[in-house]
C-alpha cells in the first residue's frame, strides 16, 4: 500500500514540475513575441517615415507647383498612428509604441497628419504658400 501511495506522490510532483515548466515557457514566448510585434511596428514606422521624408524633399527640390499622389499604410502593426512634418524631421506617432524621426531637408512650417484607417490616399503639394499635405 505505501508504494502505490508513494507512486501517486511522485506522479503528482512530475505533473506539477511539468505544468510549471510549461507555463513558464508560454510565458516566456508571450513576452517574446511581444517584443517581436513592437519591434515590428517600429521597423514600419521607420519605413513610413522615409517615405514621407522622402516626399517633403521631393517638394522641395521640385519647387512651386509640384504635386505628388502616395499612399501611407491605413495602420501601423495594429496602432492608428499621427505624422508630423517639422525643420529637419519626420516624425511618426504611434498609438502605444512611441515616436520614430527621420531627419529631412525639409525646412518650412510644421505639418500634421492623422492617418485614418479609411483615408490613407495622400497628397503633397508645394506651392506660392510653402509644402502642404492634404487627403484625398
Amino acid at each position: 500500500m505505501t508504494l502505490k501511495g508513494q507512486s501517486a506522490v511522485e506522479f503528482i510532483m512530475l505533473v506539477s514540475m511539468s505544468l510549471f515548466l510549461l507555463l513558464s515557457l508560454v510565458t516566456i514566448s508571450t513576452q517574446h513575441q511581444e517584443q517581436l510585434q513592437i519591434h515590428s511596428s517600429l521597423v514600419e514606422a521607420q519605413k513610413v517615415a522615409q517615405d514621407i521624408s522622402f516626399q517633403a524633399e521631393m517638394a522641395l527640390v521640385q519647387g512651386d507647383y509640384y504635386h505628388r499622389e502616395f499612399v501611407v499604410p491605413n495602420r501601423i502593426g495594429s496602432q492608428n498612428y499621427t505624422l508630423y512634418i517639422v525643420p529637419s524631421t519626420v516624425v511618426v506617432e504611434l498609438e502605444r509604441d512611441g515616436n520614430v524621426t527621420m531627419p529631412s531637408l525639409y525646412a518650412g512650417n510644421t505639418i500634421s497628419h492623422q492617418v485614418e484607417t479609411d483615408q490613407n490616399d495622400l497628397k503633397i503639394v508645394h506651392n506660392d504658400t510653402g509644402i502642404h499635405l492634404h487627403e484625398q
